[in-house]
């Protein structure tokens, strides 16, 4: 099998389990977003802690710590109709083990004899922002009207791929203006205006679609994403630059890990939230309006 045939079956695979994953019932869809939050924060831990001691403890802690906020909001905080005293019992386990996670870092690392250990727990603390809490966002956004609908998240996820898509197909035939050198060589600003242009124009159609939010918000929401998500696929770049390595891992044959897939996805998520935070759907204690 050629290297673009096993790229082609590999995004085929892809594309077919998260269509089902997004759009089937709401235990896959939590159960996918589960596994993609974890392998990223894996994936992360694994590239910034290379070569420390212990480093398969620190991944397991580090996952652990990180998915909370997801495994928080999905499993109950925001579930419609159920009762209010398992929600609370629910939410107060759920920081209780959080807190209790991230204290143990710290314990830990007085006994693992780390040379840098507050550089070990910034990883840890990190891991958090950087995926944990914008995955728990992305939870939220399924329950913007009191019960689970993906499609917010599923627009999200596929203007993410156009925009991706788009700037690879104009950059590939008329990019010759270096966009950020120093990070990712073969990105221009010709690709990075072309996929912008082809992502607007997605947002506009799913507009038509996805009626939860008007025209205007989703042409704003597909700016966003084009202006964040290629920071956040530069900002991974950052990442494998530093610690010398091209892919983030080898679970998909041909594309690399979870966070070469889901790194401008990720990074946009937060800016979404925000954008809807300010236009209303979305108040500012996080309370469904």
């Amino acid at each position: 099998m050629t290297v673009f045939q096993q790229r082609a079956v590999t995004a085929a695979v892809f594309g077919v389990v998260m269509l089902v994953g997004v759009f089937g019932h709401v235990f896959m869809f939590k159960t996918l977003f589960g596994c993609i939050t974890a392998g990223c924060l894996w994936e992360f831990i694994s590239l910034t802690l290379k070569g420390e001691e212990y480093l398969l403890l620190r991944k397991i802690l580090g996952v652990a710590l990180g998915i909370s906020p997801f495994v928080m909001v999905s499993f109950g905080m925001f579930g419609a109709g159920n009762d209010v005293r398992i929600l609370n019992f629910i939410i107060y386990v759920s920081i209780s083990a959080g807190f209790l996670i991230a204290y143990s870092t710290l314990v830990m690392e007085l006994f693992l004899k780390a040379e840098k250990p507050f550089y070990n727990i910034g990883v840890m603390m990190l891991s958090i922002l950087y995926i944990g809490i914008p995955f728990s966002l992305l939870m939220h956004m399924c329950y913007l009207w009191g019960s689970f609908n993906p499609n917010i998240p599923a627009g999200i996820l596929f203007l993410t791929w156009m925009n991706d898509t788009g700037a690879y197909i104009v950059g590939s035939q008329v990019g010759k203006t270096p966009f950020f050198p120093r990070h990712s060589p073969k990105k221009t600003w010709e690709g990075t205006a072309g996929g912008a242009v082809f992502c607007v124009i997605l947002g506009y159609v799913l507009s038509w679609y996805f009626k939860e939010l008007s025209h205007f918000d989703w042409i704003a929401v597909a700016l966003i994403v084009a202006v964040f998500g290629s920071l956040g696929d530069l900002v991974e770049s950052m990442l494998k630059r530093s610690v010398g390595v091209k892919d983030s891992g080898r679970i998909m044959p041909g594309h690399g890990g979870f966070l070469d897939r889901f790194d401008a996805f990720v990074f946009c998520i937060p800016f979404v939230f925000f954008y809807l935070m300010l236009r209303g759907p979305i108040n500012f204690w996080g309370y469904w309006s």
